[in-house]
């Protein structure tokens, strides 16, 4: 193992014998380290910066590097995640925090970056390599000029013929304004439809999109071709955004400064090859601010500029360094008691205008140290009742420093508060609190959504009271609001606001028809009546669902339905893939996805069965309210389906390039009999089923939805194709094969799949499966070959749930049922941790000692295990 990665590695992981040992062996190498450090800077693929939190003693393996340097002239690298500009001056003000004196910076452009002298508080001369973003990250940033944004563009007008032929013969060419070159990746899958990534268009640039549609072996040329030209503007960009996280009250005598490992951008990393450990965190901090015009993270770019003025105007008359930084350190002291509005100034560099953002302070004597709250929100802005907890936690530091010391005796609590003259306390919430060299770090996970009321504003506090006891009482004595809290001796802090916004309600759903023939009949839904904030704004998704209400569902022979009893809405869990009521798992299946339920026509063939209609409405926060239907009722056509009939269904549904429309006329014509007994027909109508699903799978979409809908119906088509009970012919299997293995591919190529999602394709691939084992009179080599594409499927299959999967985490799909069946289980582990405990899997279980080694060579930053379970199927195992 390399010097500077054993190096790096007992730095991360606190390990100070190891750190001992390699600074022993590396003083007489660390020269050359520092050469091949700078020169790895310039590489364009660097690795990703891995963040950690700040660990107890981290101060004191600052010092004990600072000893061995002294002993062996160890120079040591600190890689900011900020500019130079803005981290230099940051690197002073943590010099000066460690009561350091600063004696020079000075740029080396030999080694990259920048030899910083100071003397340390023994009086002791010592030197550090200090790199900013510039040389610490990778330069794709500086071409990705983009807006913030992406378009779905019709590939044909309403005017637009329909085409009979099987493939959609249309395409879809993007070209440039004159004096513009645009070339763009197209990411729909469909031949229909053009879709391009966010921040592919430059602000303010103009395009347009020609789209050539012609009929299935026409000529290039003439009346056979329509050509149709869209035009595209892309906005300017918009201005930066401010966010800005601080103390609003502080003592007098209290810095705002501190160590604060509670942040992961904008702060000062003690590493070696560009990996940090831990940070320093000024309290007065805009290195959350962003660009919009750029992918995230966007702060590089970003030039800030700070200043202060009193309650009356007058200017504070700050001399600081920082003023140009994004982070503001004020000395204690500096400032008298009194009203202040600090302001600061982000603009993109080379530009004037930008943003600004005002942050007011009152420095008063008895208040509280510098107490800093971060909310998953920026002031003002809607969070959704119902999924606010899952932006993530708030978290406050409290900053002593010296003559401002935060006592361990004091106690704190979370509180949620109504943005009111009063601030009723609406709830205590559960609140975790950690020190770390004096410093003092609260965090709450709780979002009582249900306290709230959509339309009102709301805020957390901090609560503190001068010990436990004083903080039981308030809690247990009926504590109103926080002016009475203030009454009682407690002391506040109130963070950003936010405007509760509730999930969509209301809403109607509709069938038509309500009852009809599977094949001969189109079935659709419509939605309306919905009431939200943004209503403009709501998404629509339809369902259907088995109907499993214990009571009859009957056609009435009219085209509606009767029911034997009062309709009863079933119980669907519509967000919790893991659920056991989770759509998907309670055999619901998608119809289509809808924006604008007024203005959008659709219809689709359903299979045979009795159904409730379900249409799932989600707002621009993901919140999600759903309303039901009974219907519709599908029956076999009298007579069953005739060949013909078969065949032009399926030429009709290719012909839309629609992956619903395809999906839905082969799921149909799977429930029902084709009427013949003429083997060359039936051959004919299993072909064009084949030739369906193709076509599906080089459309089908990378949501959770449509890939379970692919899933779903490719098993169905499969069960259909057997005779008797037995398995579809293994020609058949192997052609559904190679549809599942481009869906896979897919998939893989975009987002991966969830669990949902992974356990329909499983059973669609154990199908396949259960397909290639009943081919006993074939060889044994055809066997071996189906018995690869099979292993190849199952591989896919695993990493694609492996591609949504965290590092520490697991997750498993299934089908056995009755005892037989299949079921793959995917476990993912940093590197860090495989090495140290190894990877366990269900069935398997892989030490660390085996890891380290071949982790360590390629250079990997997880691993991943897949393990593949066969229960009582012996086709896994040829």
């Amino acid at each position: 193992m390399p010097l500077d990665d054993f190096l790096a590695a007992a730095i991360r992981e606190q390990d100070e014998p190891a750190v001992h040992r390699a600074v022993r062996l590396g003083a007489d190498r660390s020269r050359a380290a520092i050469e091949m450090i700078g020169q790895e800077l310039t590489e364009k693929n660097l690795e990703q910066h891995q963040r950690t939190r700040l660990r107890p003693g981290a101060e004191k393996l600052i010092k004990f590097l600072q000893s061995e340097q002294q002993q062996g002239r160890l120079q040591w690298g600190i890689c900011s995640t900020m500019c130079s500009r803005n981290a230099l001056a940051t690197f002073r003000a943590l010099l000066s925090n460690m009561n350091y004196e600063l004696l020079g910076l000075g740029h080396d452009s030999f080694n990259y970056g920048n030899r910083c002298k100071y003397k340390d508080a023994n009086g002791l001369d010592q030197e550090v390599w200090f790199f900013g973003q510039e040389e610490c990250e990778p330069v794709a940033f500086s071409v990705q000029t983009s807006y913030a944004a992406w378009w779905t563009l019709p590939a044909a007008p309403a005017a637009a013929p329909r085409f009979a032929p099987s493939t959609w013969p249309g395409s879809i060419e993007p070209r440039a304004a004159p004096g513009r070159i645009s070339p763009r990746t197209d990411l729909d899958r469909r031949p229909g439809a053009v879709r391009f990534d966010g921040f592919v268009f430059a602000p303010g640039s103009a395009h347009e999109f020609r789209v050539t549609a012609q009929y299935q072996g026409a000529s290039s040329a003439g009346a056979a071709q329509r050509q149709y030209v869209f035009s595209l503007t892309v906005l300017p960009p918009a201005a930066p955004v401010v966010r800005v996280v601080g103390p609003h009250t502080v003592a007098g005598a209290c810095s705002f400064s501190g160590l604060d490992g509670s942040k992961e951008s904008g702060v000062i990393d003690v590493v070696t090859r560009c990996r940090p450990v831990f940070g320093f965190y000024p309290s007065l901090d805009a290195s959350q601010s962003y660009d919009p015009s750029l992918p995230p993270p966007s702060t590089s770019g970003l030039v800030f500029e700070w200043s202060c003025v009193t309650a009356s105007g007058a200017s504070c008359g700050l001399n600081s360094p920082d003023l140009a930084s994004a982070q503001l350190l004020v000395a204690g002291g500096q400032l008298i008691e009194g009203l202040y509005n600090f302001s600061v100034l982000a603009r993109r560099s080379g530009e004037t205008e930008g943003a600004v953002s005002v942050w007011p302070i009152e420095i008063a004597n008895g208040a509280l140290p510098p107490v800093s709250i971060t909310v998953p929100w920026a002031s003002d802005e809607a969070v959704s009742t119902q999924t606010g907890g899952h932006l993530g936690p708030a978290t406050a530091s409290v900053q002593g420093s010296a003559g401002c010391t935060v006592p361990e005796t004091w106690a704190w609590t979370f509180v949620l508060v109504e943005e009111t003259s009063q601030s009723p306390i609406l709830a205590f919430l559960n609140t975790v609190a950690s020190w770390s060299n004096g410093q003092l770090t609260l965090s709450t996970n709780d979002f009582p959504g249900g306290f709230l009321i959509p339309g009102r504003r709301y805020a957390y506090a901090v609560l503190q009271a001068s010990s436990q006891e004083e903080m039981a009482a308030l809690e247990s004595g009926n504590l109103e609001s926080l002016i009475q809290a203030e009454a009682q001796g407690a002391k506040t802090v109130k963070s950003d606001m936010f405007l509760a916004d509730g999930p969509p309600s209301g809403g109607l759903v509709t069938v038509s028809p309500v009852a009809g023939y599977a094949v001969t009949d189109a079935f659709s839904g419509t939605t309306f009546a919905w009431y939200d904030e943004q209503v403009e704004s709501l998404t629509y998704a339809f369902y259907l669902l088995p109907f499993t209400q214990n009571t009859t569902m009957t056609s009435d022979g009219n085209g509606g339905i009767l029911l034997g009893a009062t309709f009863e809405t079933p119980t669907v869990d519509w967000t919790n893939v893991t659920s056991p009521f989770y759509w998907s798992a309670l055999g619901g299946s998608f119809l289509q996805n809808v924006s604008d339920p007024q203005a959008a026509q659709w219809d689709v063939s359903v299979a045979v069965g009795a159904y409730v209609m379900a249409v799932v409405a989600r707002d621009h926060l993901g919140a999600v309210s759903v309303s039901y239907a009974p219907g519709p009722l599908v029956e076999a056509p009298p007579g069953g389906v005739s060949p013909d009939l078969a065949l032009a269904s399926l030429d009709t549904a290719m012909s839309s390039g629609d992956e619903s429309v395809i999906l839905g006329a082969l799921d149909s014509l799977s429930s029902v009999a084709i009427a013949s007994n003429d083997t060359a027909e039936l051959a004919a109508a299993t072909e064009k089923k084949m030739e369906a699903l193709d076509s599906a799978a080089n459309v089908v979409g990378a949501s959770s939805d449509s890939l379970s809908k692919f899933g779903e119906v490719a098993a169905n088509m499969l069960s259909s194709e057997g005779s008797g009970g037995s398995a579809a012919s293994p020609a058949v299997a192997e052609r559904a094969a190679g549809a599942l293995d481009t869906v896979l591919t897919a998939a893989l190529d975009s987002q991966g799949v969830d669990p949902a999602a992974g356990t329909s394709l499983l059973k669609a691939t154990s199908s396949v499966g259960n397909s290639f084992a009943d081919g006993g009179s074939d060889s044994n080599v055809a066997k071996g070959a189906r018995v690869s594409k099979l292993r190849v499927l199952f591989s896919k299959l695993g990493s694609a749930l492996l591609q949504q999967l965290p590092a520490g985490a697991t997750s498993q799909i299934s089908t056995v049922e009755g005892g037989k069946g299949t079921e793959i289980g995917v476990v993912k582990e940093n590197a860090n941790a495989a090495i140290a405990s190894g990877v366990s899997s269900k069935n398997s279980q892989v030490p660390g000692s085996v890891l380290g080694r071949r982790l360590q060579e390629n250079a990997c930053d997880s691993v991943a295990v897949q393990n593949t379970n066969f229960v009582a199927s012996h086709w896994g195992e040829e």
